[in-house]
């Protein structure tokens, strides 16, 4: 079974690469653009026979690091080294069951000496979903069954924040994102509830710190949302599965056979929270089926238990209510999760019996199998 596809956003050059984590393996891949096959390039065993890893996550330690040439753009199979057709430092981290993060370094930029792995160790649960800060993507999130959020430096292994406490989840976390400026973490988790945390003043006042220390750091704990949403009014109470900031507003899911789209709404007292649109699937009404939005906020993908890909136009979503249905012809597994990568050229989804099929997303909107 793969529960997550992860991508590392390419630079001009580059070649793309992704990752898949499912058991105790997390497994590196190339994908070649001209048809969408792809090549195992590394793969990650845990010790542990007893490990099940549930996310996984790329970022990079300096997004901002300018390339003195091109990487390069040779379209050869013979299983790249990664220092090749990657320019800059970056990272591939991966958590689940027992709790702990694996963070692998990669040096690909001017660091000979940052190819390592460390590891963060801190939550007394397992790990349900990993994220990066969209603009310091050295600060890595992480959401547990321990009921918190932690946010770390992968640069020092600094734990610099927790968001837990007398307001925080009451149950496991099962899903977090971070809005496109930064300013919000959202979470859901099995109490039913949303919640939307700051990453400003006392969050961001303790980044470059954390970033530096070498030595026992103490994380700022955050026990106050800004926001708190229960969702029991929309679905019976049950687990907030998925949640993902679609501009200013959160796409959410649960077991119900149903993604809605929320706005923040500010009423005489409080905010609270409204449907603006309903998505509605079939065969959806089971856990762990993770829906992805584009990183230009254009689509949204979700699998379903028949071994179908359901995509929507969020353009369109107010206006017209067609959906896109993908199914393999060999494919009747559940879908658990999907990811577009490549500037959106491909969809990758993942299977219950460890498949990847890979769709060619067309410029017109029409989607077509590449490859599995």
């Amino acid at each position: 079974m793969i529960y997550c596809i992860a991508s590392l956003d390419p630079w001009s050059g580059d070649h793309q690469i992704f990752a898949t984590v499912g058991g105790r393996v997390c497994t590196m891949y190339q994908i070649f653009e001209d048809d969408g096959s792809i090549l195992p390039l590394l793969g990650f065993e845990d010790e542990d026979v007893d490990e099940v890893l549930y996310a996984c996550v790329f970022g990079r330690l300096d997004p901002t690091y300018e390339k003195k040439g091109k990487a390069s753009t040779e379209k050869g199979r013979e299983g790249p080294t990664l220092a090749q057709p990657i320019a800059g430092d970056f990272f591939l981290a991966f958590a689940g069951l027992k709790g702990v993060i694996t963070v692998q370094h990669f040096g690909g930029g001017q660091n000979d000496d940052a190819n390592h792995r460390m590891c963060l160790q801190a939550h007394g649960g397992a790990i349900n979903d990993l994220k990066v800060h969209p603009k310091d993507e050295a600060l890595l999130f992480s959401a547990s069954k321990d009921e918190s959020i932690r946010m770390w430096s992968v640069r020092s292994g600094a734990c610099a924040a927790v968001f837990a406490g007398d307001q925080g989840h009451i149950s496991e976390v099962l899903y977090i994102d971070i809005n496109d400026s930064c300013t919000k973490l959202a979470s859901g988790g099995m109490d039913s509830a949303i919640r939307i945390w700051s990453l400003e003043k006392q969050v961001s006042a303790r980044i470059e710190a954390a970033h530096a220390s070498n030595t026992n750091f103490s994380p700022v704990i955050l026990q106050l949302p800004d926001f708190i949403s229960n969702l029991s009014n929309i679905w019976q109470p049950n687990y907030i599965d998925c949640i993902r900031w679609v501009g200013d507003m959160l796409a959410a899911k649960s077991v119900h056979n149903q993604v809605v789209l929320l706005e923040i709404v500010q009423g005489k007292k409080k905010q609270t929270l409204q449907v603006r649109h309903e998505f509605n699937v079939s065969y959806c009404n089971i856990w762990y089926l993770r829906f992805a939005i584009s990183p230009n906020k254009q689509w949204m993908a979700l699998g379903n238990m028949s071994g179908q890909t359901l995509i929507w136009n969020l353009d369109e979503a107010f206006e017209k209510h067609s959906v896109i249905k993908l199914q393999h012809p060999k494919v009747n597994s559940t879908i658990r999760h999907c990811a577009f990568v490549a500037n959106n050229k491909f969809l990758l989804t993942s299977t219950d019996d460890s498949r990847i099929i890979v769709w060619n997303c067309q410029p017109s909107g029409r989607q077509q199998q590449a490859a599995t």
